[in-house]
């Protein structure tokens, strides 16, 4: 099958078994599967309802929604995604661009049998522009393989009371407040201690290398972590992420930001975004709609604490309520408010 222009940048699609191998004509090629139960296929629909008429080459495997790219005869959007990629890229704040499309479509064409249609991996890969070698980790990520809690499944249950002293959840937030006020201070050694992990997971450390950037004389650093944190009273510890803006040396009054996500077993999901500006500071909290009450209990007191304790001279703490997310990369969305029923007016008069 071949795709050639007739007239006004038209396309229309004609059998032409006798094509040479120097032709510039395009070919559709069917793609069959045997091993698979439903045979994926190569089928074309043409859409009349645009001025630039267009043909739209689907996979469908018979198990996932199809993936498509389009290829138009301007040549202005031949790598455009399907509609679940762009919904997985606006997921990973991921703008739908030109450049971001192409990046997308390079990804697709590389991935292995195993990851095809998957395209939370490829969303994922084009927003952290990730060596086509970190594929299986990344893939391990989003299936949670490199959550601590599933690492921790392989230890001996014997180290587990030393690391409970070394990663318990005073010792993290005594750890944070110093990575707050290092980073407001553009502190060129922050990269490393917020890759701190134990050494026995090395595929989370290569991931945590690659998703990171550290900062220089006058860049900003974005740094990636992952922490385990054991709560009270808990055996299996937590997944804390992290994703810190550090400003470089020289640009200190760019301000800092860090991210937080975890899941504290009594409060479920928590994520936390912490910017810095000279001396402000605003803490923002975004939970589950059971945790918003009990997180306003504590924002007075850890809002006195942050001003008696540091040299901020204006904090804002606020929280609110939010859908949970799949992975810390994918973008907290807030609650949709459902709308208030009105009361009816009785009238009196009448």
């Amino acid at each position: 099958m071949t795709i050639s222009s007739i007239g006004n940048n038209k396309l229309k699609l004609i059998k032409d078994a006798s094509d040479s191998a120097n032709s510039k004509k395009a070919e559709l090629v069917k793609i069959n599967d045997e091993s698979k139960p439903a045979k994926p296929e190569l089928t074309k629909i043409s859409d009349e309802s645009k001025p630039g008429k267009h043909e739209l080459a689907k996979i469908n495997d018979g198990s996932k929604p199809d993936l498509a790219i389009i290829t138009t005869s301007d040549s202005k959007t031949p790598n455009a995604p399907s509609e679940e990629l762009k919904a997985s890229m606006k997921d990973y704040g991921v703008a739908v661009t030109a450049e971001n499309a192409k990046t997308a479509a390079e990804y697709a064409k590389q991935l292995p049998e195993w990851a095809k249609n998957d395209t939370e991996l490829i969303a994922l890969m084009t927003a952290k522009k990730l060596p086509i070698e970190m594929l299986k980790t990344a893939s391990d990520y989003l299936k949670g393989k490199l959550r601590f809690d599933n690492l921790f499944a392989t230890m001996d249950k014997s180290m587990f009371e030393g690391m409970k002293k070394a990663w318990g959840e005073g010792q993290m937030l005594d750890m944070l407040r110093k990575i707050i006020a290092e980073g407001i201070g553009g502190n060129k050694e922050l990269g490393q201690k917020l890759a701190l992990v134990t050494e026995n997971f090395a595929s989370d450390l290569v991931f945590q290398e690659v998703m990171s950037k550290l900062p220089g004389i006058a860049g900003e650093g974005q740094i990636f972590f992952q922490w385990p944190l054991f709560w009270h009273g808990t055996d299996v510890p937590d997944t804390l992420e992290g994703e810190a803006f550090v400003p470089g040396s020289n640009n200190v009054e760019n301000g800092f930001s860090l991210r937080l996500m975890v899941t504290p077993p009594t409060l479920g999901q928590i994520s936390v975004n912490i910017n810095s500006l000279k001396r402000k500071l605003w803490v923002k909290f975004s939970v589950e709609e059971v945790s918003v009450e009990p997180i306003k209990t504590i924002i007075q007191p850890l809002r006195d604490n942050i001003l008696s304790t540091s040299d901020f001279d204006f904090v804002d703490i606020s929280v609110k309520s939010a859908e949970p997310v799949k992975n810390f990369f994918v973008l907290p969305k807030a609650k949709e408010e459902k709308p208030s029923r009105v009361k009816p007016v009785l009238d009196l008069k009448a």
